[in-house]
């Protein structure tokens, strides 16, 4: 009898293959991030504080406060405030008790901003309060006091003037000046055309070169160009003589110009 085998066949089992992570597992881990970042900058933003200084910037600007353009007048009994006339009620003048010929005055804006603090004045006083950027006046100018009854003070309230630019010498004005100031020189010789002359002498010179330009001379400068500085005739320059040295009459005239408009006129 034929044997038959025993032996099993066998398998040949291949070593599993790693699975790589899925496409959902990658979108849990990011949102899972996402949340965690918004609970992180909710946290953060909830104790965030407004530095004081923004906050005041985010407030709305204050209104408008209108105030008279010309002079007014106002009585005002004392341990009283009155608003200005033309403030619309909105800046107060208050005063204290009315002794000795002198009264304590407080102005206050809307907000209860101090314009002038407390204040001693007597009649034909001024007192200088800014209200939105303008500067005004209030002149103290009457105290009544009476034995029966409430003393009481007078002001004038007026838009302050503006400040005025100093006085300047106008140009005919400097101009003199330049010739007295050369006909006043006893140190010097001036040298027209290689001759000399007095100072006397050259500023009659001056003054005749002046009256025959007419109105072609407008300015001091014009003056020194075209009457003071060389010869019409020919040309050279006018110089100047002081001890030793000599300068050329344009330069020093130049000098002095810049002084003359240094200085203020008494009017």
């Amino acid at each position: 009898m034929m044997a038959v085998s025993q032996t099993r066949p066998t398998l040949d089992y291949a070593a599993p293959s790693r699975r790589r992570p899925g496409v959902w597992a990658l979108l849990a881990v990011l949102a899972a991030c996402g949340v965690g970042f918004t609970a992180m900058w909710w946290v953060a933003e909830s104790r965030m504080v407004v530095p004081p200084p923004l906050v005041a910037a985010l407030r709305p600007p204050g209104p408008l406060v209108p105030m008279p353009t010309g002079p007014v007048e106002m009585t005002i009994v004392q341990r009283q405030s009155q608003a200005i006339p033309g403030s619309g009620g909105q800046v107060l003048v208050a005063i204290g008790d009315i002794t000795g010929g002198h009264v304590t005055v407080t102005i206050r804006s809307p907000d209860d901003q101090v314009l002038l603090p407390a204040t001693s004045m007597k009649v034909d006083q001024s007192a200088a309060f800014r209200v939105g950027g303008t500067d005004y006046q209030l002149t103290l100018t009457a105290l009544r006091n009476v034995l029966i009854g409430d003393d009481r003070a007078t002001f004038t309230v007026r838009p302050a003037a503006p400040a005025t630019a100093p006085a300047q010498f106008t140009e005919p004005e400097k101009i003199e000046r330049l010739i007295q100031y050369v006909a006043g020189r006893k140190d010097a010789v001036f040298i027209r055309n290689g001759a000399e002359h007095t100072c006397a002498e050259a500023a009659e010179h001056m003054r005749g070169k002046l009256r025959s330009a007419g109105a072609g001379i407008k300015t001091a400068r014009d003056f020194i160009e075209q009457a003071a500085s060389r010869s019409s005739l020919t040309g050279q320059p006018y110089r100047v003589r002081i001890g030793g040295r000599e300068v050329a009459a344009r330069d020093l005239l130049l000098e002095q110009l810049d002084r003359i408009e240094s200085l203020a006129p008494e009017r």
